[in-house]
């Protein structure tokens, strides 16, 4: 589908869907009615599990990799408040296709019955159960697109501080890591500050939304694994994750920013329909097998640091 197209498609569909006077639970369930239309890669197996005690999608394309591969695991965006292994699906179908790895998918538990730190409490568990499972943290890649890259991020910081190991990798996709901050673009064609600022009073509660563990943009990167932003240049986020990414640059950690100027918010939720999207699937597939692999290659993209 062309950018154009798509972006007169998706854009008046979001805007009404993301909308703070539409109530959660509809968001949620028109959200996962909508992802039926995003193609799968031929051959994508999808099998439930648990995994840290949650329900989990474990996603395979083609012939299942060895254990002795690694996996990858994938937290969802949707604001902490909505979005589910059903939503994502097709991203994770596509990761598994092109890292040649299993990739998990898991329900966390959803604010506001939830909020914090439940979120974080269900990532790290699963992270541990992985790490389990394979034998070794540098084994696993960690993904996150929106609230879920700012929940990767922040629970590699717990997993760092309490287990003293960290992933392989992080491969962040616009991800919203301060919470405060009230930024709002018109050319957003996805997130409105409104909606943003709802979900972050349904996510953190009583907590101050500047908490570390609620906008880890204030935690200390110290020890950090390889961390891949992808960021579009006209998205809300934009300004916070090029902020972060001079954060882990200055703490030493390696950081690739990849920009895009074409796409929107979360667009990589579509690699089935916008050959841009695949693109980027397959930026941080190859990112993401290197790490895992251990052999060190610098991915493509609009800005690299």
């Amino acid at each position: 589908m062309p950018l154009p197209l798509a972006a007169a498609v998706f854009g008046p569909g979001h805007r009404l869907l993301l909308n703070p006077r539409v109530p959660v639970g509809v968001q949620r369930r028109l959200a996962d009615a909508v992802s039926t239309m995003h193609p799968l890669p031929a051959d994508t197996r999808i099998e439930w599990v648990t995994l840290g005690g949650r329900p989990t999608a474990r996603l395979t394309v083609g012939k299942p990799a060895a254990s002795t591969d690694g996996a990858v695991l994938l937290l969802h965006g949707g604001g902490y408040t909505m979005g589910s292994a059903r939503t994502h699906r097709g991203l994770a179908a596509y990761l598994a296709r092109d890292t040649g790895r299993p990739v998990y998918l898991i329900e966390y538990r959803l604010a506001p019955e939830h909020p914090y730190p439940a979120a974080v409490d269900d990532a790290v568990a699963a992270i541990r159960e992985l790490i389990q499972r394979y034998g070794d943290a540098g084994q696993i890649g960690l993904v996150g697109d929106s609230a879920g890259g700012g929940l990767a991020l922040a629970a590699t910081y717990r997993l760092r501080d309490e287990d003293h190991v960290v992933p392989a990798a992080l491969a962040l996709i616009s991800p919203w890591v301060d919470l405060a901050d009230p930024t709002d673009r018109p050319t957003d064609l996805v997130v409105s500050r409104a909606w943003s600022m709802a979900n972050a009073a349904a996510y953190c509660g009583p907590v101050d939304w500047a908490d570390p563990g609620c906008s880890p943009v204030f935690g200390d990167p110290t020890g950090l694994p390889p961390t891949l932003i992808q960021v579009c240049t006209r998205e809300s986020l934009y300004d916070q994750d090029r902020r972060l990414a001079g954060i882990l640059r200055d703490a030493g950690v390696e950081v690739t920013l990849s920009t895009d100027d074409r796409m929107w918010h979360d667009a990589q939720l579509q690699p089935g329909l916008l050959r841009e999207a695949a693109a980027a699937v397959a930026e941080i597939a190859a990112f993401l097998g290197e790490r895992l692999s251990g052999t060190i290659v610098e991915p493509t993209g609009g800005e690299v640091g």
